[in-house]
């Protein structure tokens, strides 16, 4: 059970609740999680979609889609020609 200060946050407790292993690791011990292949897609998503969305803000326009897809290529597809 968890010992550290006084106070859980609402992850923490349902991490405990979940596994007391898992929240040892990972607030405890503080091992990075490795993840899946679902996490990884995920991640891929949100990082284009902040680059497009930075690239709007800085240039006050749509970046074109090569330079988004360019950005973030995935593994299992190929890359638009330059």
């Amino acid at each position: 059970m968890p010992t550290r200060g006084n106070r859980l946050s609402f992850s923490e407790v349902k991490t405990v609740l979940q596994c007391s292993a898992k929240w040892k690791f990972q607030y405890l011990e503080e091992l990075p999680y490795v993840g899946n292949a679902d996490m990884a897609f995920g991640s891929a998503i949100h990082s284009a979609i902040a680059s497009n969305f930075s690239l709007r803000i800085q240039n006050n326009q749509p970046p074109p889609v090569r330079e988004t897809a360019s950005a973030h290529p995935s593994p299992t597809t190929p890359r638009p020609p330059d």
